[in-house]
C-alpha cells in the first residue's frame, strides 16, 4: 500500500513526453513574437510551429489514437495516464496554444504592411487586379482541383498527410416542397499549386508588394 501511494507521489514529478514536446513546440513560437529577431525569420518560426504540429499529429497524436482503442490501454509508465487521457490533454493544450499562434501572426501582419509587404483583401484589389487574380485561377488552379462530395453515396476520400484541404459547405435546392439541403464537399489542394502568389509588381498608389 505505501509503495502505491510513493508510485502516485512519484508520478507528479514527471511531465508526459507529448505535452513536453508541445511545450517545446510553443517555445519556437514565442522566438515569433521576439522583437529582437528579424522580421521575417519571425514569420518563419511561425511557420515552423504550424509544420511541427502536422508533424506532432500525423505520428505521435497518430500512435496515440491507435492506442486509446485497445483494451485495455497502455498506460504511461511515468504519468500513469493511459493513450486517451494523453489525447484529451493533447487537444486542450493545443486549443489553448492556436489563439497565441493567432494574435502573434496578426502582429506580423501588421509588421509587414509597416514594411509594403501585405496580403490584400479582394475588396482592395482595383479591376487589372482581379482580373490577373481570376485569370491566374482559372489556368493554373482550377484544372487541377477534383473536388468529393461528402454523403453515403460517395465512399470518403483517402486524404493525404500535410495537404492542404477546403472543407465547403454547399446548399442544394431539392425542390419547392422540400426546400434546400445542406451537403458537404472537400477539396484537396495538389502540393503544386503555391500556397500564396506573389506579384511583385509595385502597387501604383502604395508602392507596396502584394502576395495573393
Amino acid at each position: 500500500m505505501k509503495k502505491d501511494k510513493t508510485e502516485k507521489q512519484n508520478k507528479k514529478i514527471y511531465i508526459n513526453r507529448e505535452l513536453s514536446w508541445l511545450k517545446f513546440n510553443l517555445r519556437v513560437l514565442m522566438q515569433a513574437s521576439s522583437p529582437e529577431v528579424p522580421l521575417l525569420e519571425r514569420l518563419r518560426f511561425c511557420a515552423i510551429y504550424t509544420s511541427n504540429l502536422d508533424e506532432f499529429f500525423m505520428v505521435r497524436a497518430g500512435s496515440l489514437h491507435d492506442r486509446s482503442l485497445l483494451s485495455p490501454q497502455p498506460i504511461d509508465d511515468k504519468t500513469g495516464m493511459n493513450a486517451a487521457e494523453q489525447l484529451k490533454e493533447l487537444y486542450l493544450t493545443v486549443h489553448m496554444q492556436y489563439p497565441i499562434r493567432d494574435r502573434i501572426f496578426h502582429k506580423l501582419s501588421c509588421d509587414m504592411a509597416e514594411k509594403k509587404i501585405i496580403y490584400p483583401k479582394w475588396s482592395k484589389l482595383d479591376k487589372n487586379e482581379k482580373n490577373k487574380v481570376e485569370n491566374f485561377f482559372d489556368t493554373e488552379i482550377v484544372p487541377v482541383l477534383r473536388p468529393y462530395m461528402l454523403d453515403a453515396g460517395h465512399p470518403f476520400p483517402h486524404l493525404e498527410n500535410k495537404q492542404l484541404h477546403i472543407l465547403l459547405c454547399l446548399k442544394i435546392r431539392a425542390g419547392e416542397k422540400r426546400g434546400e439541403r445542406l451537403v458537404y464537399a472537400i477539396i484537396p489542394v495538389p502540393h503544386e499549386v503555391p500556397p500564396y502568389w506573389s506579384d511583385f509588381e509595385p502597387n501604383s498608389e502604395h508602392d507596396e508588394t502584394d502576395f495573393k
